[in-house]
C-alpha cells in the first residue's frame, strides 16, 4: 500500500496494486499536551474514524482531529458530516 497526497495537502488516498483510482481514507490524529506522543490512525469509513477518535480521547489524548474531505475537522465537526451511520 502506498499513501499519496492529493491536490490538497490534508487529503490522502490509498492506492492498491491494480486500483488506479485509489480510495479515500480518514486520518485520525491524537495529540497529548506534551509535544511528543502524537498518534495517527488511518480508517476507511467515516464511522470507523469517529470511533477511533473517541478511543483516542478515552486514552487521554488532549486534542483529536480527523483529516478528511480536504479539511481538518474537530471530532464534533466531523460527527456532523455523518448522515448515515453505515457510511
Amino acid at each position: 500500500m502506498i499513501f499519496l497526497p492529493l491536490s490538497c495537502p490534508f487529503q490522502a488516498v490509498r492506492l492498491d496494486p491494480g486500483d488506479s483510482l485509489g480510495k479515500v481514507v480518514f486520518i485520525v490524529q491524537g495529540k497529548p499536551r506534551a509535544p511528543e506522543g502524537v498518534l495517527k490512525v488511518i480508517k476507511e469509513t467515516r464511522l470507523d474514524a469517529l470511533k477511533a477518535a473517541r478511543d483516542l480521547f478515552d486514552q487521554g489524548m488532549a486534542f483529536v482531529t480527523i483529516i478528511a474531505d480536504g479539511r481538518v475537522y474537530t471530532v464534533d465537526e466531523f460527527a456532523l458530516t455523518i448522515s448515515d451511520p453505515r457510511d
